[in-house]
């Protein structure tokens, strides 16, 4: 039976590539193949260019970990070998790791040779009775962990130099930088077409574009992208629009980049790169993708496109109001149709909406109440107080830790003062963490158009959605849902009282009965407007649980 070898080729950097590694480690595999009269497989090659062998990256997500894969389903069969230039090769991570690894495959029936000493690590070795074999594998295997680790301190050692020259200098630590950015002379540049492109990418996103339709459009035009010849993906979007290195901001880490336990450390440095947008349009973003996460999100075709997306559920049952599209007019249309009712799971409300139709009587409702009487920004300050409350009970804690902190230090063991101390740290996390959130919200409400600038916004939008030209309504419908998005909390559909539409966070509350729209509210349920216009006496008892009569004192 022909015997098969497979080459397994591993460097730590991308840079060894350019080097001798790969061609060294290759002619070696070769000579030892000849040598030995065993067939090297030229199909399958298994390399890991640039993974670490001491974090097990290579085994993890690399060709490492496929070979053993291949070996468990019997592609490689049993009695082949893995040929490699050093144990080394194989792994550097903890010995028993290590090991473990080994022997897992040579279990499986694989030999694993290397070839700088000629050795080979096959069952029948490993099982026999001369156990010096075994001793120098697991003594080289631990000299490949200690060798990595040395070097791994002395790089965290010369990166945690870097990093504290980032703080205090602000001066480049590593070729790495941004996309949308350049060093030279040891300063960053910006680069003003990536910059332009990075800015597109936040307007396109507050006018209430998702990634996918960002991505796509900017396929379309031939921008070409920062990574990769496959253009632009939503992963790449969803990376721009998520860092601060916008701002200027740089948050070291600690962990390899391509490692899960990856993390930050310590406090960003602000003013680290030079800003490209400024703080007000972030925050705008992160405001608009916050919203479309809870419900907008989704494909936005032309037929399908509506400024109801993600604001549209049943006013009977709850449930989420699917498009339905019965073709061209007159006889045709798209329509929202309850979903539950739709698939038969127990929910009578079977009418169609018109969509058109509903849009004009949301339109035509927020056109006529003034920008006053839609007073739906946050309020800051609120928001601000939660900010300072916060950060007075964070102190608070602070000030108990390093107490306990001293006590502890002064005293026994005393497993309720550890376990104390220990509660108060965790509650500091939890704080930290709310905090930050606090914060981050109260920049986005800082952000937020007030509610003069936002009802212009949707008066100038109004003309637009009435043009000829299809992909110009589909894009003024994605800006207006954005838009109306930050008014309205939802609007529910019912066979009576009808369409109503929410509106949240009104600092008045009143029960509005002889206007052309029925209007409740409380600070519980926010404020209701019923869109049915000069609505029946059927749908006034529906909408406010009584009869109109109730309401007539005079």
């Amino acid at each position: 039976m022909t015997r098969i070898a497979y080459s397994y080729l591993r460097f730590s950097t991308p840079e060894q590539s350019l080097g001798d590694s790969s061609r060294r480690q290759q002619a070696k595999t070769l000579e030892w193949c000849e040598k030995k009269e065993v067939k090297l497989d030229n199909l399958l090659k298994f390399h890991d260019l640039g993974k670490s062998g001491f974090t097990g990256a290579h085994f993890e997500e690399g060709a490492l970990g496929e070979f053993f894969s291949l070996v468990k389903d019997g592609t490689i069969k049993a009695g082949s070998y893995l040929v490699l230039e050093a144990i080394d090769r194989f792994s550097r991570e903890n010995p028993m790791t290590a090991a473990g690894r080994l022997f897992e495959l040579v279990k499986a029936g694989i030999t694993v040779v290397t070839v700088d000493d000629g050795e080979e690590y096959s069952p029948e070795r490993l099982s026999g009775r001369d156990s010096n074999v075994m001793l120098l594998l697991v003594v080289k295997l631990t000299q490949a962990h200690a060798e990595s680790l040395r070097k791994s301190d002395l790089v965290g050692q010369a990166w945690e130099k870097k990093k504290q020259i980032a703080r205090t200098e602000k001066k480049p630590i590593t070729k790495r930088c941004p996309e949308w950015l350049s060093i030279d002379g040891g300063k960053f540049v910006i680069n003003e077409e990536r910059a332009k492109i990075v800015y597109r990418i936040f307007e396109a996103t507050i006018d209430g574009f998702g990634r996918r339709s960002i991505s796509r459009r900017m396929n379309e035009l031939g921008i070409p992208a920062f990574r990769g010849r496959k253009g632009w993906q939503t992963s790449s979007i969803a990376k721009v629009l998520s860092s601060k290195a916008v701002l200027g901001e740089y948050q070291p880490h600690v962990g390899r980049h391509s490692a899960r336990n990856r993390s930050p450390q310590g406090e960003p440095i602000s003013d680290y790169y030079p800003p490209i947008i400024d703080e007000k349009m972030f925050w705008q973003a992160q405001s608009v993708i916050t919203s479309r996460q809870h419900g907008s999100a989704g494909r936005t075709g032309v037929r399908g496109a509506h400024i109801l997306k993600g604001l549209a559920k049943c006013g009977e049952c709850q449930s989420i109001m699917h498009i339905s599209n019965k073709g061209q007019k007159p006889k045709g249309g798209v329509y929202l149709v309850c979903e539950n009712a739709k698939r038969k799971m127990g929910c009578d409300n079977t009418k169609h909406y018109r969509v058109d139709e509903t849009e004009r009587k949301l339109l035509r409702a927020l056109s006529q109440l003034v920008a006053e009487d839609i007073d739906f920004k946050r309020n800051e300050a609120d928001q601000g107080s939660e900010v300072m409350s916060l950060s007075a009970q964070l102190a608070d804690k602070e000030t108990i830790r390093g107490k306990l902190l001293k006590l502890v230090e002064i005293t026994d063991f005393d497993d309720a003062l550890n376990e104390r101390f220990q509660q108060t740290a965790t509650e500091i996390k939890e704080l930290k963490a709310k905090l930050k959130k606090a914060q981050a919200d109260l920049k986005m409400v800082r952000s937020e158009y007030d509610s003069a600038t936002r009802k212009a916004l949707l008066d100038d939008l109004l003309a637009d959605i009435q043009s000829a030209d299809t992909m110009k309504v589909v894009a003024t419908k994605v800006k207006l849902n954005a838009i109306i998005r930050g008014i309205v909390d939802h609007v529910t559909f019912s066979r009576i009282p009808g369409i109503q539409m929410t509106i949240t966070n009104r600092s008045r509350f009143h029960v509005d009965t002889d206007g052309t729209y029925l209007i409740k509210g409380g600070q519980d349920i926010g404020t209701i407007v019923l869109l049915e216009e000069n609505a029946s006496d059927e749908a006034f008892e529906a909408f406010f649980g009584e009869p109109r009569s109730y309401f007539d004192w005079g």
